[in-house]
């Protein structure tokens, strides 16, 4: 499943805006035309970490509510949920679209996070729910490293630990037996510390009761519940550089290792795209030109293409530099941004359009 167009309506530096995207997108333009914008606009759409809209988002002088649509596309061969079947936006069966948008009264009382409607071929839109569709790694241009070494649910460090330590180790575990000796000494400890009137928690539980003043019939209790092995390796895991026996903090490095080092997990994600995902995989890159040399730039560049090219994957990068446009798949790629009296205008150049400049001059 992919994206496959988006328009957006009244949100930040847009009054109205659409554009076609491609698997690997490019958003050019000067400082403060509005390329982070439309990653903004993107990031509200599908709740990224509870991004909300606020009163001053809204694109002056827009008078209605703020919205985004998004077209998603099946591809052919693509296992279609049948969740999805009966609510196509048109008659080939391998579109739909969804509207997201919240009332700009109520935005100007207090920030608000999307509300959706399925725009159907025929009929009104109708409410929606939008079920979990797509995984998004955010990278804006200013970025801490240990924002991108925290494992939350979808952040980089997770999924590549997860493959590359943890997978490993259960694929050897039936010879080794190391991951279940752990989990099942975690359940004996657990059970021992929490069970009976002799246990440590019995004890302490008592220990308190004896100190307490009487409230009736409320009693403290505990429970302890053990950490999956898996949560233990995360816990425990700590990255560090290491300078001639010295060990330092990663943050204590320059900002042109920090941001190498986060592309480079970036450009690990290549290697765990090997499966197959039933999720759409969006990467919203922020000005990936900073802090790096030219050659790790075009370093960068080939491997993020290469990342477009795998099922399911999509990139937005904002950019200024020639290096994310050169030797690109195609022109359409390209989505040109200006803005003038505070509004935002993007202009891109469609496949039909090439092919007929290019006809043209062979004439």
């Amino acid at each position: 499943m992919k994206i496959g167009r988006v328009k957006i309506e009244g949100i930040k530096s847009y009054k109205r805006t659409k554009f076609t995207a491609e698997n690997y997108n490019i958003l050019a333009g000067e400082n403060n035309s509005g390329k982070s914008n439309i990653i903004s606009a993107i990031r509200w759409f599908f709740k990224h970490q509870s991004f909300k809209l606020t009163k001053e988002d809204i694109n002056t002088g827009f008078k209605t509510d703020p919205s985004i649509i998004i077209e998603f596309v099946f591809e052919d061969g693509d296992s279609i949920p049948s969740k999805f079947k009966n609510e196509f936006a048109d008659r080939t069966g391998k579109k739909f679209l969804v509207r997201a948008y919240c009332n700009i009264n109520e935005l100007k009382q207090k920030p608000q996070s999307p509300k959706y409607q399925i725009l159907k071929f025929y009929g009104k839109p109708e409410d929606f729910t939008l079920p979990k569709l797509v995984d998004i790694i955010y990278v804006p241009s200013i970025r801490q490293l240990n924002d991108e070494l925290k494992f939350t649910a979808n952040s980089t460090i997770n999924k590549l630990v997860s493959k590359f330590v943890i997978e490993r180790i259960l694929e050897e575990d039936e010879h080794t037996k190391k991951y279940s000796n752990v989990k099942d000494a975690v359940e004996e400890l657990s059970n021992y510390i929490n069970e009976g009137e002799d246990s440590p928690f019995g004890e302490l539980k008592r220990s308190l009761k004896k100190h307490m003043l009487d409230y009736g019939n409320k009693e403290l209790n505990f429970t302890l519940n053990p950490p999956e092995p898996n949560d233990l390796i995360k816990n425990s895991f700590e990255p560090y550089v290491d300078i001639e026996g010295s060990k330092f903090k990663l943050d204590s490095q320059g900002m042109g290792y920090q941001r190498s080092l986060i592309f480079s997990l970036i450009c690990n994600m290549v290697e765990l795209e090997s499966k197959p995902s039933t999720l759409l995989n969006m990467y919203l890159i922020e000005e990936p030109e900073l802090f790096l040399h030219p050659n790790h730039q075009n370093h960068f560049k080939n491997k993020l293409m290469q990342l477009s090219r795998i099922n399911n994957n999509q990139l937005i990068i904002t950019s200024h530099s020639p290096y994310f446009l050169n030797n690109i798949d195609n022109y359409s790629q390209v989505k040109r941004i200006s803005i003038s009296n505070n509004v935002s205008n993007l202009k891109e150049i469609t496949h039909e359009q090439v092919s007929d400049i290019c006809k043209k001059m062979e004439k």
